[in-house]
C-alpha cells in the first residue's frame, strides 16, 4: 500500500535463478554419478539440503571452521541478494558452483564414454 521497493523484488528474482542454477547443476552431478534414479535423487536431495541447510548448524562448530562452513551455505548469498544487496562475491560463488557441477558432469560422462 505504497511504492514497492524495486531493489530487494529484482535482488529476490535474481537469487532465486542463480540458487536454481547451483542446485539443479548439483541433481544433475548426482545422476551423473550413479545409475540408479532413486539412488540419484537421494545423493541430489542431501547435497541440496546439505548446502542450504549447512549455515543453521553454526553452533556446533569452532568459530574458525563456521566462517567456512558459513560461506560455504547458500542460505548466506541468497540472503544478501534477495535484500537488494548484489555483491560479486554472491554472484560469483552461485555461478562458478553451478559451472563447477556442469562442467564435473560433463567429465563424468566423457569418462563413461
Amino acid at each position: 500500500l505504497g511504492d514497492l521497493d524495486w531493489g530487494p523484488v529484482a535482488g529476490g528474482y535474481l537469487g532465486v535463478v542463480l540458487l536454481s542454477l547451483m542446485l539443479c547443476g548439483i541433481g544433475v552431478l548426482a545422476s551423473a554419478l550413479t545409475k540408479n534414479q532413486i539412488v540419484a535423487f537421494i545423493v541430489g536431495l542431501v547435497g541440496c539440503a546439505f548446502f542450504t541447510l549447512i549455515d543453521k548448524m553454526l553452533y556446533f562448530f569452532p568459530p574458525a571452521v563456521s566462517r567456512v562452513l558459513q560461506y560455504l551455505g547458500a542460505d548466506y548469498h541468497f540472503r544478501s541478494i534477495s535484500k537488494g544487496l548484489l555483491d560479486s562475491r554472491d554472484v560469483v560463488y552461485f555461478l562458478s558452483f553451478a559451472f563447477l557441477t556442469v562442467f564435473v558432469t560433463h567429465v563424468v560422462n566423457e569418462e563413461r564414454r
